[in-house]
Formats: C-alpha cells, structure tokens, sequence
C-alpha cells in the first residue's frame, strides 16, 4: 500500500503546521521538506465557505492528519461532488477519545468518514488495533508506517539560538543530563498525568543520593495549560529540594539538538502513538527508556507502565553502564 511518503503524485495535505511545535506539525514540517510537490494547508487559517471551495475544487487527493474530524466529515459530505479521494493518518490514540465522546449522528458520521477514505495510515500498531477493535471491516485500508521523519539539519543552529543562555549553562552543569518532553500537560481519561511529569520527579528524587549532579530537562512546549497541575508540580520539585535539578524549557522550541549533549530520553506516557522524540533521541545515540504502551523503536529499553520502581530500574541500569564505560576510558 503506498503511504504519504513514498506516493510520488502530489497530494494536498491538511493538518496544523507550526505553531505551536507537536506530533502532528512537526512531522509536517519535515514532511514538506520531503515532498516539495505538496501542497500544504493548516485548516486554522480557512473557514467554512473556503474549505468548502478547495475541497470540492481539489484537483488532487487529500490526507488528512490527526484528529481534525470535522475535515474529515466535511470531506466525507463533499464526496459526492468530489473527483478525487481522501486519506487518513492517525497519529496517536486522541481519535478514539474523540470517537468514544460522540453519540449519534456524529459517532455515526465518523465511521462512515473513515469507512469512505481510500487509506488510513497510523503510526503505531496499537492503533491499528483499537481502530481496528472498533471497526473490523477497515483491516483492507489500515497500514502502520511510524511517524519519524530525520530532522533537517541545517535547522540546528536556529534552534540552539533559541535555547538561551540560561538553558545553555543547566546543561553544561549537570551530568548525567536526562531529557523528557511534553507537547502540555494532559491527563488520561482516569486522569492520569498522560506524559508522566509526576514521574519524571520522582525519579530525579530517587536519583538524586546517587547522582547528586543529575540534571531533568523536561521540554513543555505550552506551559499554560492545566496551571493548577503545573504549579502543584513544581511545588512538590521544590519540597523535594529539586530546583536546581529541574528545568523546565517552554514555549516553542525543537528539542533534538539536545539529544547530542543529552545523556539518557525518557518518555514515562500513559497512552502514546510511536513516540517520535524517541526516535530522534536513538537517531543520535543517546538512549532511551520509554513505557510499554506501545511498540517503540527498536533500541528502547522499555518499562512498565506507571510502574515508578521498574522505571527507576531501567534508568539506572543504562546510567550505571554509560558510568562504567565512561571510567573505563580514564
């Protein structure tokens, strides 16, 4: 089955593009460098009438990114002035948030949405099968093909200008450097802290006797979300005399450059689609340890989910080998 990357035909893409920086705009971003043939449209910038016009107009197929159901609905109802087909590519599991939300017509209308596009690529297995689990008859059109894509180079140096001199000083100081990252801070559907922040503190505490010079650069792209949540945790990286350890690097920046000075990824969610920042962090050698909600990338040590003690074990299992072998070069 040809997927988005590989389909030379030019196609019309739809889905946020930066910014803000996340899964889905990230991937685009990169996703235009590779197909320049493309074009590219965050529905953000349309209305109703203008979606309308491009696509009924479309002279091209369409795929859609993410949860933006209202596209895809619109595009389904279009379809019968329409030449030309619609794709579909998941990213993550929000779309069955979403699904299982709706009722009625609306629930409807999303199962006829999907059942109506010509593919339907998601980024992880586990997806494929809740999608799968929900709507049996789609198993012809689904295809799994991750959502990493290598970062452009030539970016690098822009991003690290971006970091600041602040945060250029909490690197060089702390060692080893661990590094998590969240788009917000969200909660599962039993609430749940869905990227681990909660997590990624108590492992600094149990850390910190052992590796007194550690440092947690926890990458929160919109830090204005959940502030009540944001402002608890920072209370408790305070009680746990953590300030000077923790980092919180905000608002809109890339975080792969880091990855080359980085010591070890984390990446404690609850639910997940592939884990991109994951792959980036292998792409350039520094490991990772990430929850089993998933199937990762092959080279991640995986843990189990929510379980604080296995988390801890497989952290200090990759620090203490890097420890050695850093001694063993002296």
């Amino acid at each position: 089955m040809i997927d988005v990357i590989n389909d030379p035909a030019s196609k019309i893409q739809i889905g946020v593009l930066p910014p803000p920086l996340g899964g889905v705009s990230v991937y685009l971003y990169r996703l235009k460098k590779l197909r320049p043939q493309d074009s590219f449209i965050d529905p953000r910038t349309l209305n109703r009438w203008q979606k309308i016009r491009l696509y009924m107009g479309a002279d091209r197929e369409i795929v859609v990114h993410g949860n933006n159901w209202r596209t895809l609905m619109l595009l389904n109802l279009l379809q019968i002035f329409r030449k030309k087909p619609y794709s579909v590519v998941l990213h993550g599991q929000g779309w069955l948030l979403d699904y299982d939300k709706s009722a009625g017509w609306r629930h409807r209308r999303i199962e006829v949405s999907l059942r109506n596009a010509r593919t339907i690529q998601v980024v992880g297995e586990n997806i494929k099968y809740a999608l799968l689990k929900e709507m049996p008859e789609l198993n012809e059109k689904v295809f799994v093909r991750n959502a990493f894509l290598p970062p452009p180079l030539e970016d690098e140096p822009r991003i690290l200008a971006s970091y600041g001199q602040e945060v250029r000083e909490f690197i060089a100081v702390h060692k080893p450097l661990i590094i998590a990252n969240a788009f917000q801070l969200a909660e599962w559907k039993d609430g749940t802290d869905l990227y681990g922040l909660d997590m990624c503190v108590e492992l600094m505490r149990r850390l910190k006797t052992d590796y007194p010079q550690a440092g947690m650069l926890f990458a929160l792209a919109n830090d204005k979300f959940r502030p009540e949540y944001y402002a608890k945790m920072k209370d408790r990286i305070a009680d746990y005399d953590l300030t000077r350890q923790f980092y919180f690097l905000t608002d809109q920046r890339e975080l792969w450059p880091l990855f080359r000075c980085g010591h070890l990824m984390v990446r404690p969610t609850c639910t997940d689609g592939f884990g991109v920042s994951i792959q980036e962090a292998l792409s350039f050698e520094c490991p990772a340890v990430a929850s089993d909600v998933c199937q990762r990338p092959t080279g991640t040590v995986v843990f189990k989910n929510r379980d604080m003690d296995d988390f801890e074990c497989k952290v200090r299992s990759i620090l203490s080998a890097k420890k050695s072998y850093e001694e063993s070069l002296l």
